[in-house]
């Protein structure tokens, strides 16, 4: 192969294109404010045969990894929200401001990308205030606009979790939260 070196060759490279944040849901005060359905957050991903299920006595779920974030409400069959679990806190030099940016709103700026972080260590929670954010986020996309949830809360966890980090999490800000 003889290769011409006036010539120069030209390598393009495909950008991945990333899902758009979803919308805020406008039915929260329609179909659930009024009800205590029960909120699943995974944080996990399922293999392909598990199904989103809730049951008063059981819910199957097989997580594989920690890497995205399933939402939903428990009377629904599918969750409402996947999104990565990444957050990204930056200074914005032109506004002056702090920026948070969370799931695929991190692709949307390339500043939010290169100080993107995932609030886990593996499959632990490490960053606590990284994970808080990623329910804010998670609340708000539901259409959740009240002052305090009224809802149970049904948080996916890995076998075996450290003593410490369990221990963080039931004292942290996500407990008894005020929205």
């Amino acid at each position: 192969m003889d290769v011409d070196p006036a010539t120069p060759t030209i390598y393009t490279l495909n950008e991945k294109t990333y899902v758009p944040s979803p919308p805020i849901a406008t039915d929260y005060r329609s179909n659930f404010h009024s009800s205590e359905t029960p909120i699943i957050i995974d944080n996990g991903k399922y293999s392909c045969d598990a199904r989103w299920t809730f049951r008063p006595t059981l819910f199957t779920a097989r997580p594989l990894g920690s890497y995205q974030c399933r939402v939903g409400w428990a009377t629904e069959e599918r969750p409402r929200l996947v999104f990565d679990n990444i957050v990204s806190k930056y200074r914005d030099r032109k506004l002056n401001a702090s920026v948070i940016a969370v799931g695929n709103d991190v692709y949307a700026d390339q500043t939010a990308r290169a100080n993107a972080k995932s609030p886990f260590d593996g499959n632990v929670v490490c960053d606590f205030e990284r994970m808080e954010y990623v329910f804010d986020y998670a609340f708000v996309k539901l259409g959740i606009d009240t002052n305090k949830l009224h809802h149970p809360i049904l948080v996916t966890e890995p076998v075996c979790v450290p003593q410490y980090n369990r221990k963080c999490k039931d004292e942290g800000p996500m407990v008894n939260k005020t929205l």
